[in-house]
């Protein structure tokens, strides 16, 4: 290889790895939301795709007549409103069916996905929508490049993390947490509350669901039917992390985000939805090999 090529070799591969970084710190809050619930209760939420398209659709309905908020104000009512929409799932759906099994619960939540898109296909119309916003900074860095809308999902993202690490580790309510994830019935017993964990934890999954899907829709446009494609992406994190492993979810997250630019400077961009089912697919075959030799030992 020329020399001068190295260089523009090594910048091409590490700016398709920065933004691979940036996309898959949206899927690992993605994923996060679907661990967290499923570390707790042994339910994955199939309406967690939903609830992230809620979220950006609900700053379009906060930015447009009759309210008409600026966009920027717009968010922080619509992640109030996707929370309490995540709460209300678990109060009217989940808590009710919570010992009915995990095929009850995989229907219940199979039929609230559909409800939940289709309620907003009737509100908001079956078109793509857009933020409009902006690129109007560029920062340039030893010949990477990184946009405002980059560095603002960037930095929401590890903000929203970071703040859930040291919720967990270094508070009471954390730590309560943490003894309710690992075993909910002696948790109980010690005197943690059920009922204030399902909040923290519901509140927890709704709001990374709807920062996360509002930061999402900032780089991209967005439609009522996007939720599956987005669960498949945060299903593939959740999976190749370890089932209910939070922090596993978060690389299994940057895995997705990374592969998928590195398969979109080689493939056709339409292929790239591809890569988290075969991420799934890996994920199901290396669980079952390692179960297996477990079990021979």
């Amino acid at each position: 290889m020329p020399d001068n090529l190295v260089p523009q070799f090594t910048i091409h591969f590490t700016q398709l790895c920065l933004d691979g970084v940036i996309t898959g710190s949206l899927y690992a809050l993605f994923a996060i939301g679907l661990a967290v619930i499923y570390k707790a209760f042994r339910v994955i939420n199939f309406a967690h795709g939903e609830l992230i398209t809620w979220a950006a659709y609900l700053v379009i309905i906060f930015s447009h007549p009759p309210i008409s908020l600026p966009l920027q104000m717009a968010i922080l009512p619509a992640v109030a409103l996707t929370v309490l929409i995540g709460l209300a799932q678990d109060r009217l759906v989940y808590k009710p069916l919570r010992n009915a099994g995990h095929l009850g619960l995989m229907i219940a939540s199979l039929g609230l996905s559909y409800l939940l898109r289709n309620t907003l296909v009737l509100v908001c119309g079956p078109g793509p929508r857009t933020y409009n916003v902006e690129i109007n900074t560029v920062v340039t860095f030893l010949g990477l490049t990184i946009t405002n809308i980059q560095s603002v999902i960037l930095l929401a993202s590890l903000l929203l993390m970071g703040s859930f690490a040291l919720f967990l580790y270094y508070t009471m309510p954390g730590k309560n947490l943490r003894a309710f994830f690992d075993n909910r019935e002696l948790a109980h017993v010690m005197g943690v509350s059920t009922q204030k964990s399902a909040f923290s934890l519901w509140t927890t999954a709704s709001l990374f669901a709807g920062c996360g899907g509002i930061l999402l829709v900032m780089n991209t446009s967005l439609d009522p039917s996007m939720g599956p494609t987005i669960l498949i992406k945060a299903f593939a994190a959740f999976l190749l992390g370890g089932a209910g492993n939070i922090w596993g979810a978060l690389w299994g997250g940057l895995i997705i985000g990374v592969t998928e630019e590195f398969a979109g400077a080689c493939m056709p961009s339409h292929s790239i939805d591809y890569i988290p089912i075969g991420a799934i697919i890996v994920a199901i075959v290396l669980r079952r090999v390692i179960l297996k030799r477990l079990r021979q030992k």
